[in-house]
């Protein structure tokens, strides 16, 4: 129906709208921007409601757009920072780029009031195979990256990560490795 910087209206029906906020666009990082561009009026579209309408006659339904609350028909879990181990391959987007480092805030984390989001710091010596002497030159705020827990410390609740692909390479590597070892103990049955 419409789309703004705070977010998009959907037309539910003849007589009855919903409101999609920013943050329930998509899973991938999406600035006030290009709202109006990626939902121009007219397009169809696939929804979730995540919260009824409350608040009076004017009140909205709260929706979501991400493909990750639409697909399978069930809302998936967050993923918390217990959830979190050294291995575990994970996506987000860029936050910040400092001279130390890349801050990269999780998806799967919370983004409603008084849920908790995951940010975790990428040392530069682990954003590369290679060694980059410019990180604001290979990332900018708003990138899609995909990484490798490294560490995790409760107590300060800090993530460590890697965004090297050799890293990745070999996490991949090792899922199949025991996805062919499961194959064989089932055949070995």
């Amino acid at each position: 129906k419409e789309a703004s910087a705070r977010g998009a209206f959907v037309s539910l029906s003849r007589s009855l709208d919903g409101f999609v906020p920013l943050r329930q666009i998509s899973d991938e990082f999406i600035d006030e921007k290009g709202v109006s561009a990626m939902l121009p009026p007219g397009t169809l579209v696939v929804a979730r409601v995540v919260k009824l309408a409350s608040g009076g006659a004017n009140a909205l339904p709260s929706l979501s757009l991400k493909r990750s609350d639409v697909e399978g028909g069930t809302m998936r879990k967050r993923l918390t920072f217990e959830a979190l181990h050294a291995g575990r391959a994970v996506t987000g987007f860029v936050r910040k780029v400092v001279d130390f480092g890349v801050f990269v805030r999780l998806h799967g984390g919370g983004e409603g009031k008084g849920a908790e989001r995951l940010d975790a710091l990428c040392h530069s010596s682990e954003a590369s195979d290679s060694k980059l002497t410019d990180l604001a030159a290979t990332f900018k705020a708003g990138d899609v990256v995909r990484g490798v827990i490294l560490k995790t410390d409760a107590e300060k609740r800090r993530i460590s990560l890697s965004l090297k692909p050799s890293r990745l390479r070999e996490l991949a590597g090792s899922d199949d490795e025991e996805e062919e070892e499961a194959e064989s103990e089932e055949e070995a049955e």
